[in-house]
């Protein structure tokens, strides 16, 4: 990630962040590395409930890869 993130403290405790242009895109980089390694590990696991756990756990990742495209408008 480059550069500083910027982000303002909730009353719930959560934060808020922003994000310039290129750190979503680094962001988004980085969720589709983990999405590809959790999907190619549930393609080498033997057992099917292992793989299934995998495959979830990828798809997980595509959910907030989309999230970060729809941000970004593309």
């Amino acid at each position: 990630m480059s550069q500083v993130i910027n982000g303002t403290k909730l009353s719930n405790g959560n934060y808020m962040i922003e994000l310039t242009a290129l750190q979503m895109d680094d962001l988004e980089t980085r969720y589709v590395s983990a999405y590809l390694k959790w999907k190619a590990e549930a393609s080498q696991q033997n057992d099917v409930n292992e793989a299934e756990v995998h495959y979830m756990i990828a798809d997980e990742y595509y959910k907030k890869l989309q999230a970060i495209r729809i941000i970004q408008g593309k």
